[in-house]
């Protein structure tokens, strides 16, 4: 029941310019992902599922989120996140077939609040793996 991941954006750094100023060149950085949790199963109901991701660039210090989801009947989810740059997140969703679908609320409390009422992120999910047999190849 645990998992964990890795992943990077930008592999490869291209240049952009950015109108006519030569001097104006951005750099697409390279980004870090790490991910790890275990999801413990309470009842024939419900499940919880603490993770962490740890994130960042070369140029950036790391960033942690702590999270924790509940899960309902495998189908229905409520999370929280805390990240380090003190942000806090709330988020709920739903499984349908092999789809997952939800939304997330991203609220700051740093100064950016007195200029930001926060984020809504949509998510859509889907898992090819739904369904197969043990053993059995996907490709």
């Amino acid at each position: 029941n645990y998992f964990v991941g890795l992943a990077a954006t930008q592999l490869i750094e291209f240049k952009i310019k950015l109108g006519d100023n030569i001097n104006n060149e951005n750099k697409m950085v390279r980004h870090y992902f790490m991910t790890g949790g275990y999801k413990f199963h309470l009842s024939e109901a419900i499940d919880l599922e603490p993770s962490i991701l740890v994130k960042g660039t070369e140029r950036t210090p790391f960033q942690l989120d702590f999270n924790t989801k509940a899960y309902y009947k495998k189908n229905y989810w409520l999370g929280f996140s805390y990240r380090t740059s003190n942000d806090i997140i709330a988020m709920l969703g739903v499984k349908v077939s092999k789809f997952y679908i939800g939304y997330a609320f991203d609220y700051t409390t740093t100064n950016i609040k007195n200029y930001s009422s926060g984020s809504h992120e949509i998510m859509i999910g889907f898992n090819i793996k739904e369904g197969a047999q043990k053993g059995s190849s996907l490709l």
